[in-house]
């Protein structure tokens, strides 16, 4: 069921009993709520039900967060659940795909042998799927390469990072897509 972003606070209480709907009546005395947008309410929730204690917490473990034993699909969930506590990080799309990526184990066996871009940027390792085989049909969308498991089109699916050319730099294709590729490099400092 698809609910438009204006009614996700009205469905919301209404799906409440107990407990919170008890703490919903009180709010209403002292609140306007007719006019509350979702962030709105999401603080006010989150301050009745998640204890600051709590959330520091869950942004600390989101923080020091590592693949480790986990599957990369283990990982992509446990990232995204913890993500939430830390909407500063996940606002931006260039600093939510860095975390993820370096909590990434091939990421980590890479960084401890040290190996850098052409560039040097944050996406050093290249991500998921860097080492094995690759598929030959991963599909562009809109200018940007999307990442396909075993996917005959790759159209279907979506990663959490943009690929980066190991090549050029740039994040919005891979080398072997690269403008650049017979072309000299310049020198960057």
């Amino acid at each position: 069921m698809r609910i438009p972003e204006e009614y996700w606070v009205e469905f919301t209480v209404y799906k409440m009993d107990g407990q919170a709907s008890t703490w919903w009546k009180q709010v209403k005395i002292r609140l306007n709520v007719a006019e509350m947008n979702w962030e709105q309410f999401e603080v006010l929730f989150n301050e009745q039900y998640f204890p600051q204690s709590y959330r520091d917490e869950k942004v600390m473990e989101f923080m020091s967060l590592l693949q480790g034993d986990m599957s990369v699909r283990e990982y992509e969930a446990k990232f995204n659940d913890l993500s939430r506590f830390m909407p500063s990080l996940v606002e931006s799309e260039h600093l939510k795909c860095l975390k993820f990526e370096k909590g990434l184990k091939n990421s980590q066996s890479k960084e401890a042998v040290g190996r850098v871009s052409s560039s040097g940027g944050p996406f050093a390792s290249g991500g998921p799927q860097r080492s094995g085989r690759r598929n030959r049909n991963q599909g562009q969308i809109s200018g940007k390469m999307i990442s396909g498991g075993s996917s005959s089109s790759g159209s279907d699916r979506s990663g959490p990072y943009n690929p980066k050319c190991h090549y050029c730099g740039q994040i919005v294709h891979i080398r072997r897509n690269c403008p650049n590729w017979n072309q000299p490099l310049t020198q960057q400092s």
